[in-house]
């Protein structure tokens, strides 16, 4: 934090605070009837002080945007560029001044890392430049944009947004089942969806539930691709401007099958990973396989 932002910080806490002592002082002051005639313009006093706050604040972060340095800075992965051991995400960024000749420089690096890996910088037009970083999938990373000349300058160390990167593995997004206890349900649906699904191997290729019956018997039904076709799902599409086949979703409905004691689900992915366990009635075991076949905890 710089110099002049712990001052104006300063000025704000002390003028909240000054002004809250003045306001107890009149509360021990006066009376309780003055304080209910003067109630008005104590509100009046409260109210300054707020407009003088929300000021102070407005001018702390004007400070804030006319001290940086970079003024753009716009992460895009690139699924063509990548593979299921290294994802390739594109980086460009605008300098709002940059000395003459200076030396531009990216640096970035895991978490918890000392040694920074350099990355060759491509410019642009004016004072816009790219940067291509290869990253693995379940890592997180920082980074920090150098200019060498006669001054040197740096920007803070910040943190490449993971999410634009990490896949996420399918969840459940809904579970319903009529008719009783498990052992009795003679209806059973879910629904799964999987966020950041730009990556085509970390897409699931087939999913199957094995449907446990009272008597023992098991029914094996494949998931089918998209939302479920009713009026909640036709709302949501519409809300969300999705089609009713959008491929991060999957579903299974079972209506023809008596007497469901239990489901599990095996969800096999284009990279190779499996996880499968019980969804219905407890769906631990399932989550509990994600964490371990997808994140290795």
């Amino acid at each position: 934090m710089s110099n002049i932002h712990k001052i104006i910080i300063g000025i704000l806490v002390g003028s909240l605070a000054l002004n809250l002592i003045f306001f107890f002082v009149i509360l021990d002051q006066v009376g309780e009837t003055k304080y209910y005639n003067n109630n008005q313009n104590v509100t009046q006093q409260i109210q300054g002080l707020q407009n003088d706050l929300h000021r102070l604040s407005n001018q702390v972060n004007d400070i804030h945007q006319s001290n940086q340095w970079v003024t753009y800075e716009q992460f895009e992965p690139n699924p063509d560029s990548s593979t299921m051991e290294e994802i390739q995400v594109d980086f460009e960024w605008a300098f709002k001044e940059l000395e003459n000749n200076a030396e531009i420089s990216f640096l970035y690096r895991e978490e918890g890392e000392k040694q920074w890996n350099e990355l060759s910088v491509d410019p642009l037009n004016g004072l816009n430049y790219s940067a291509q970083l290869k990253l693995k999938p379940f890592e997180h990373y920082e980074y920090q944009i150098l200019s060498e000349g006669e001054v040197a300058r740096s920007t803070d160390i910040k943190t490449v947004p993971s999410h634009l990167y990490s896949p996420e593995p399918l969840r459940i997004m809904e579970i319903g089942a009529n008719g009783g206890a498990p052992g009795n349900v003679d209806y059973f649906s879910i629904q799964l969806v999987q966020s950041n699904s730009i990556f085509p191997f970390f897409k699931p290729e087939e999913i199957t539930a094995k449907i446990l019956r009272s008597n023992g018997e098991v029914v094996e039904r494949k998931l089918s691709q998209g939302l479920m076709d009713n009026t909640e799902n036709k709302k949501m599409r519409e809300e969300l401007k999705v089609s009713k086949e959008q491929e991060n979703y999957w579903n299974l409905e079972v209506d023809d099958i008596e007497d469901i004691a239990s489901v599990n689900l095996r969800v096999e992915y284009a990279n190779g990973v499996v996880h499968q366990g019980e969804v219905f009635p407890n769906g631990m075991e399932f989550r509990q396989s994600i964490e371990s076949q997808w994140y290795g905890k």
